[in-house]
């Protein structure tokens, strides 16, 4: 799979069109169907999947964003010292201290990609939006 990690946004309308009126959602975006959170112990990736607009998810979206997440823990960024090394060469990525923003484009979503490199912290987001 290819998987191309930009550091401009060119789907900015879908992270800013949030529902007013869900109060408790915290003004999720429109679009988000949920999020992937990671972190690495030192041997392997955990993730854990979070709902958001579940009613957005297709089927093509789900395999979609399994296959997308696999590229990222199992092939691209196999530990932290990979994901370290890629964002210190990214570093117009950097937001703050210890985090970096990624995006990327594919068929059925566009996803951001957020790694944190705090100790004691979840290392990697990545928050799926279905295209229009």
């Amino acid at each position: 799979m290819d998987i191309i990690l930009n550091t401009v946004c060119n789907f900015r309308n879908l992270l800013d069109d949030v529902d007013l009126q869900d109060v408790c959602a915290g003004k999720k975006p429109k679009a988000k169907i949920g999020h992937i959170r990671a972190d690495h112990d030192g041997y392997r990736w955990w993730a854990t999947y979070f709902p958001c607009h579940e009613e957005l998810k297709t089927e093509n979206i789900r395999i979609e964003m399994n296959e997308v997440c696999a590229e990222i823990i199992e092939n691209r960024f196999r530990n932290l010292e990979e994901v370290k090394a890629f964002c210190y060469n990214n570093k117009d990525a950097k937001f703050g201290d210890c985090m970096y923003v990624f995006y990327i484009e594919h068929k059925f979503c566009n996803y951001e990609l957020v790694f944190i490199l705090r100790k004691g912290d979840y290392n990697m987001y990545l928050h799926a939006y279905k295209k229009p």
